[in-house]
């Protein structure tokens, strides 16, 4: 594990409690994005004590995330969507692949067809404002936008690359190879450590991803709970 890596073992309430601390619609105690952000929620330990107050304060009716590296026990009050284990990846002999493509910064006029290629894609949560987490950038062929990938959660020292996706008619041009090569490129010329979290099965992605030098760095539960109102 990368010394520094500590805080990638609950990187939600760590983003939201440092970097990203602005982006913290919730509390000190329970941090969470705003609804059309990013679905993520996180505390600091999850005791009895703290699932109470968990479940308590979380906004009724909206599916929450929850993403680190240790299980929690959900109350069966909360109904759960989904838990799925999740490898935790970050970069630690960088092998990037680069192309002759042109990369497009994405900005607010791009968010329709990055919500159409995200929803047809679906590499994870991608939602009206998650643009704000910052630096998405894109492949068009013409008009039309067939690839993308950026940033989202950010602890000292590191930044998750996240929403790498290709249109399936696109697929074959080694798109995301090559988008996850920029962005990653992007986050080490500032200092920092690329991390990224991937479905456990999902095979080929895994190969690329270790082909650019990513390497597992922990396992990490992820699920999708949610409060019903009354």
């Amino acid at each position: 594990m990368h010394p520094l890596g500590n805080s990638l073992a609950n990187p939600v309430w760590h983003a939201l409690g440092t970097v990203q601390q602005h982006l913290n619609a919730g509390s000190q105690q329970l941090r969470f994005f705003a609804p059309d952000v990013a679905p993520f929620a996180g505390m600091e330990n999850w005791d009895a004590a703290a699932l109470h107050h968990f479940e308590a304060n979380i906004p009724a009716q909206r599916r929450m995330y929850l993403m680190q590296e240790t299980p929690v026990t959900i109350p069966s009050t909360l109904q759960v969507h989904l838990t799925v284990p999740l490898y935790q990846m970050i970069c630690v002999d960088f092998q990037p692949t680069f192309q002759e493509h042109t990369l497009i910064p994405l900005t607010e006029e791009h968010i329709p067809q990055m919500l159409a290629l995200t929803a047809l894609t679906k590499p994870g949560p991608f939602l009206a404002q998650t643009i704000h987490f910052g630096s998405y950038v894109g492949v068009f062929d013409g008009e039309r936008l067939v690839a993308m990938g950026g940033e989202r959660l950010k602890v000292p020292g590191f930044t998750e690359v996240s929403a790498i996706c290709t249109h399936p008619d696109y697929r074959g041009w080694h798109l995301a190879r090559y988008i996850l090569s920029q962005v990653s490129q992007q986050i080490i010329n500032r200092g920092e450590v690329p991390f990224l979290h991937s479905l456990t099965t999902n095979e080929p992605a895994l190969k690329v991803y270790q082909q650019l030098g990513y390497r597992l760095n922990r396992d990490i539960f992820f699920a999708i709970v949610e409060k019903h109102s009354g």
